[in-house]
């Protein structure tokens, strides 16, 4: 049995997690993952209550369907990809059971048509780190948003980027989605030969998955935006902010 009161979250004592777990396992949409992610994984790495954690989520994703586990599947992966462990855990050693359980959770989801490209998106990160790849490897952490922000590395100026939902364009103005009128710079999507690693890997398991929209993604995600300020083409993965 674990023994909450000793272990430590963002916070401090992890005496609030489990009551957060059972009220995080009820629904998909419970204000009780905001608290999840912020006490277990948040910027500045996880902590010893996070591990404990991993059985909770694995029970929680194998107790709901295909379509509703990317909440405790990315908080997962996200807890097992820091390089940093406290206490010297090795996640993929002391929890390799509850970590094979929810690769394999993430793979039949993926493999679900009732999954959309957001959620597929978000499981799909998961299952790399849940395979033993470093957290933000090649700035995949960003994946999953639909309007980014990248700065030009030249001249410093924000380029609003849409990834998907309205287009894959850049632009300068903030509020492009309320006025259609603003100057928008198509991306420059990388062509699926120049892609290696991370990047490489993920799009052959959308290819497997045979979804078509994920390809669109990734394909402009790893590749280039025109800055509207100065001209610049950059990699735009790099320079998410």
């Amino acid at each position: 049995m674990v023994e909450w009161s000793e272990l430590k979250d963002s916070s401090g004592a992890a005496d609030k997690i489990p009551q957060l777990l059972i009220e995080a396992g009820t629904n998909p949409e419970s204000r009780a993952w905001t608290y999840l992610w912020a006490r277990l994984s948040d910027a500045r790495g996880v902590y010893s209550a996070s591990y404990a954690a991993l059985p909770s989520l694995a029970a929680i994703a194998r107790s709901w369907p295909a379509a509703d586990r990317y909440m405790p599947l990315s908080l997962a992966g996200s807890i097992v990809s820091w390089p940093d462990r406290p206490g010297g855990v090795d996640p993929f050693a002391d929890y390799a059971a509850e970590i094979a359980e929810m690769r394999d959770l993430a793979d039949l989801s993926l493999r679900s048509p009732e999954v959309d490209r957001a959620s597929y998106v978000g499981i799909l990160v998961a299952l790399t780190y849940l395979q033993g790849f470093a957290i933000d490897t090649d700035g995949v952490e960003n994946l999953g948003g639909s309007e980014l922000r990248s700065t030009c590395p030249r001249c410093g100026q924000y380029n609003y980027v849409s990834l998907g939902d309205s287009g894959y364009f850049s632009t300068l103005d903030y509020g492009y989605l309320e006025n259609s009128d603003v100057r928008r710079t198509p991306l420059i999507a990388a062509h699926e030969t120049s892609l290696s690693g991370m990047a490489a890997h993920l799009l052959l398991r959308t290819r497997s998955d045979r979804r078509v929209d994920v390809q669109l993604q990734l394909k402009n995600f790893f590749g280039s935006v025109e800055c509207g300020n100065c001209g610049l083409v950059f990699k735009m993965s790099e320079h998410v902010v």
